[in-house]
């Protein structure tokens, strides 16, 4: 219930402040995982907790670049990993006020780097040549019978997961 409550509290910090919030929560209620709670499943903010911390550490690092080629590959080369975190740590939850939770930190350190990657990006195919920002490549001729998986940019992270366990 604490755990919970100050993870809530979250909601309306700055994102720095919620970041360090974070680290200290982790401090705290980190062992936890290794308990027999967890184990049985009745610790699962707790278990959400490592996954927020990833998400704090992952946004530490705003999206951007010169162009929109160097903003995609900032999040391909590693942006992807928040993404991944928000998912982890929201599977560790299915109670609505662990759920609720769990929102609130990813809200309050997750959307501001959005936003800002999201305007950098904005603002970076508005000043360049749109076609030199997104260039269309042909696909390549596959050989028949091949099963030809498509991932864009947006579920980077489940395409990451995915070639893991491949």
């Amino acid at each position: 219930d604490e755990l919970r409550q100050q993870l809530l509290a979250l909601n309306d910090k700055q994102a720095s402040d919620a970041r360090s919030a974070l680290h200290a929560l982790e401090q705290k209620h980190g062992e936890r995982r290794d308990w027999v709670w967890a184990k049985l499943g009745r610790s699962p903010i707790a278990l959400a907790l490592e996954h927020l911390v990833s998400l704090a550490s992952f946004t530490e690092n705003p999206l951007t670049g010169q162009d929109a080629k160097a903003i995609t590959s900032s999040y391909a080369d590693g942006g992807w990993q928040a993404d991944d975190s928000v998912l982890r740590a929201l599977a560790e939850v299915e109670k609505p006020n662990d759920t609720s939770s769990v929102e609130a930190a990813v809200k309050a350190v997750y959307r501001p780097w959005l936003e800002q990657g999201a305007v950098a990006l904005q603002e970076a195919v508005a000043a360049g040549e749109f076609s030199s920002a997104y260039p269309v490549e042909l696909p390549r001729p596959w050989p028949e019978k091949t099963c030809l998986l498509f991932s864009d940019g947006l579920r980077l992270d489940l395409a990451h997961r995915l070639k893991g366990q491949l």
